[in-house]
């Protein structure tokens, strides 16, 4: 009696496993980057989630010199422009992601 428990058990539980793997993974688009005219273009990296609840990351392309930015963005899709590289001494294309440090600032590895 206590084997047909156990067997009924995995049964039921292997039902549901199929029935919640078979529900396909929802995404809505909530913010489309338009290109490199300023607003930044082809955004690799990983997005980073901050301690002000918003989401920043960064561009290889676009910004005011089209080498890349920074960008905050809520998480209802509004984005902000943060910075923009020049491609000097500050760096060019970044396809790292943003850290944030302790004491609040942001960092990329060049």
């Amino acid at each position: 009696m206590k084997m047909f428990r156990a067997a009924t058990a995995c049964l039921m539980f292997s039902a549901l496993s199929v029935a919640a793997a078979s529900a396909a993974p929802r995404f809505d688009v909530i913010h489309s980057f338009a290109g490199p005219s300023g607003g930044g273009s082809f955004p690799a990296a990983a997005l980073m989630r901050a301690a002000d609840g918003n989401y920043y990351g960064t561009t290889e392309d676009g910004g005011a010199f089209d080498r890349g930015t920074i960008f905050k963005m809520t998480p209802t899709g509004v984005v902000t422009i943060l910075y923009s590289f020049s491609g000097g001494a500050d760096g060019n294309a970044p396809r790292a992601a943003l850290i944030q440090a302790n004491d609040g600032n942001f960092f990329h590895n060049r």
